[in-house]
């Protein structure tokens, strides 16, 4: 339940960057369900500045959505870390010369590779601002500038928000000296009420804090620490709560729907790093019942998760044990489970080998963009670590390769590399036309005003004699 008053504090949190007199133009790329969006839209709007809401086919298109960018000369964009990346792995080193002055990332942990993505392809002059927050205390709680001078230096999420109050706090509640790790709790003007219709939840997470009389604090779950210049740096999480690809996720409400398979005897589930892509992916670790291990084979385990869970939750691998693994005092030791592999990466089904010249151009394109060796025809994208922000990036290869418009939704209707081949032969002949031929008009007779000559004509009409 956010406050009008943690938004306004909000708003003016961030005046520095939406009123600055060169920000006219401002990209949102966000859903408008999804709550980050309101650091573009009440800033925009209240400091009268041009809100564009860019269409899903631009922002799903890396190469149309820089093109926008520069077209509209936007010059504030927010965006997640992950999705910047993707965008900037598929455009081309030298970029035009762009208008965009800010860039604000949040939802995620900023890695050096996007620092040198961003000042190597969009310029030096942009400048990045870290953003970091929960809904529970309206967004933004802390911001931090980094600039081109900064790659290579430690990524921090910069000081606290006006009205807003930081505590590094240990499992006492003591503060933590600077260096040393600890929650990250939050009190001040952006503390929302708490959870609707949750008491339970609302009393566990919005505690009275012990430093100021009245005030109520956030624990937000994350671990963080103070770093000699007054600037907050994140680590990770306290508990099983992670992030992926903005999305905030509660690993056990993953575990409580595997568990619920009947052919599952236990599982857990446990994020990594793609050793291929150097994304964040989803494992699912699963021990089956002896007399159902037949029924518990990957893609029997992500239907059944579909009907409970959206896509993003849904791992993209499984592992399959004999028993999970535990520490000494019987508990499930996370760090002991074996990482996932190529060959876990998702041979549910039979391995067969592309045979005709359009699979084999698509299987080279999935090869290429999931860093794995060979691709079956009949695999799930999805099955081989795939998703959505990498699915931008086959629709923008496939494009280039058969010179024909697919839209986005084509690879998650079909996500193998047969079903998109058959789709794509399907397309083809529809855009097999040849241009008409350019006849010759006779120059005896009127001819009709291009655009631009209409344009100006116009333009002479409203306003004669002009320079223009």
């Amino acid at each position: 339940m956010v406050k009008q008053q943690g938004l306004v504090n909000l708003v003016y949190g961030l005046r520095a960057y939406f009123d600055d007199p060169v920000v006219r133009q401002v990209g949102l790329i966000t859903s408008i369900s999804f709550d980050i969006s309101v650091n573009q839209i009440f800033p925009t709007l209240i400091f009268g500045r041009t809100l564009h809401i860019i269409s899903d086919p631009v922002k799903f298109d890396s190469r149309a959505l820089l093109r926008y960018l520069h077209a509209e000369s936007i010059q504030l964009l927010d965006a997640v870390p992950s999705y910047m990346q993707a965008v900037l792995n598929e455009v081309a080193p030298q970029q035009p010369a762009n208008a965009l002055r800010y860039l604000l990332i949040g939802g995620e942990k900023i890695e050096q590779r996007l620092l040198e993505s961003v000042f190597g392809q969009l310029g030096s002059a942009v400048e990045i601002v870290n953003i970091y927050g929960l809904t529970e205390i309206s967004d933004i709680n802390i911001l931090g500038v980094i600039r081109a001078a900064d790659v290579g230096q430690p990524i921090t999420v910069g000081r606290p928000l006006q009205n807003n109050r930081i505590y590094i706090l240990d499992t006492f509640d003591q503060p933590q000296p600077v260096g040393i790790a600890g929650e990250v709790c939050v009190s001040g003007e952006s503390v929302s009420r708490g959870y609707l219709f949750r008491p339970e939840l609302t009393a566990e997470r919005f505690v009275v804090c012990p430093f100021e009389d009245g005030e109520i604090m956030v624990r937000t779950g994350d671990l963080g620490r103070w770093r000699p210049d007054g600037t907050v740096e994140i680590l990770g999480r306290i508990d099983h709560q992670v992030k992926v690809r903005g999305f905030r996720i509660e690993i056990g409400e993953i575990e409580h729907a595997l568990a619920a398979h009947p052919a599952v005897a236990d599982a857990c589930v446990a994020l990594h790093s793609n050793a291929h892509t150097g994304d964040q992916l989803l494992v699912g670790y699963v021990v089956a019942h002896a007399e159902q291990e037949s029924a518990a084979q990957g893609a029997d385990l992500r239907a059944f998760l579909r009907g409970t869970l959206p896509e993003y939750m849904i791992p993209g691998t499984f592992v399959f044990l004999e028993s999970l693994p535990l520490t000494p005092n019987g508990k499930l030791d996370r760090r002991a489970l074996p990482l996932p592999d190529e060959t876990t990466l998702a041979l549910d089904q039979a391995f067969v080998a592309p045979s005709t010249e359009t699979e084999r151009v698509i299987a080279g394109i999935w090869s290429a963009v999931l860093k794995i060796e060979r691709v079956g025809i009949h695999t799930s994208f999805f099955a081989l670590g795939g998703h959505s922000l990498l699915a931008t990036q086959i629709m923008s290869r496939l494009r280039d390769a058969f010179a024909i418009e697919l839209p986005l939704g084509v690879l998650f209707d079909t996500p193998t590399v047969a079903g998109l081949a058959q789709r794509i032969e399907s397309a083809r002949p529809a855009h097999r036309t040849s241009a008409p031929a350019i006849t010759r008009v006779p120059r005896d007779q009127r001819q009709p005003l291009s655009f631009a000559q209409q344009r100006l004509w116009f333009l002479d009409q409203l306003e004669p004699g002009s320079a223009v």
